[in-house]
């Protein structure tokens, strides 16, 4: 899953930065891949996929 970056004050996250969001569809907290504003989504949406495997079994999931 990608998620929009935070706009911070103080400087951007480090790329492919991970962080827990609650969605709204699963009515759990998943984690997310912080999109930046310049960040290519595509490339982000290929690197969110691989990272899935990281933190979720490779079962169909209703959410995502």
């Amino acid at each position: 899953m990608t998620g929009e970056g935070i706009q911070r004050r103080h400087g951007q996250r480090n790329e492919n930065h991970i962080k827990d969001l609650w969605c709204c569809r699963c009515r759990d907290t998943v984690k997310t891949l912080e999109v930046r504003y310049f960040d290519d989504y595509e490339e982000k949406l290929t690197e969110a996929k691989e990272l899935r495997k990281e933190y979720y079994e490779m079962e169909e999931n209703g959410c995502f």
